[in-house]
């Protein structure tokens, strides 16, 4: 069983952090860090019963936890499951820590959004950093390979 839990308090109120939140794989999607990962897709606006993902993962949401707190309001993510398959393996190894990168990435975003600033940004560990250098590099090759056979 896998439970990954990532969350923040912000400095702001719950609409101001949570309103962005709604546009999560919208085509007006402000939050989601696609400039660096994979684009998030849902097949309806995101809310509980949603189905979807990015590159090859894929969930269902559950629920959506922006809550007041007493510093602001606190985003939180929790990914409960169970891998099956080579998922198994592939999850500790490659997929979980991509996975906390990609959702501190929100995270700051979020935080940037609702206050202006992120006083203790995200750091890629040297573990992702190779990873994303060895998937960008096969990227490379498969579009190369690609706009050669067209």
């Amino acid at each position: 069983m896998v439970r990954n839990v990532h969350e923040r308090e912000i400095d702001a109120d719950a609409e101001m952090v949570g309103a962005p939140l709604d546009s999560l794989a919208s085509a007006d999607d402000r939050m989601w860090p696609g400039d660096v990962w994979i684009p998030m897709r849902f097949g309806r606006p995101l809310q509980v019963g949603a189905v979807g993902g990015h590159g090859d993962v894929h969930y269902t949401v559950t629920g959506i936890e922006v809550e007041p707190a007493p510093g602001g309001t606190l985003v939180r993510h929790v990914l409960e499951g169970r891998p099956r398959g080579a998922m198994r393996v592939v999850w500790p190894l490659v997929v979980g820590g991509l996975h906390d990168a990609v959702l501190e990435d929100l995270l700051d975003r979020v935080e940037e959004n609702a206050t202006g600033s992120v006083p203790n940004p995200a750091r890629w560990t040297a573990k992702t950093r190779l990873l994303r250098a060895m998937f960008e590099r096969g990227e490379r090759r498969r579009n190369g390979a690609a706009a050669t056979a067209a």
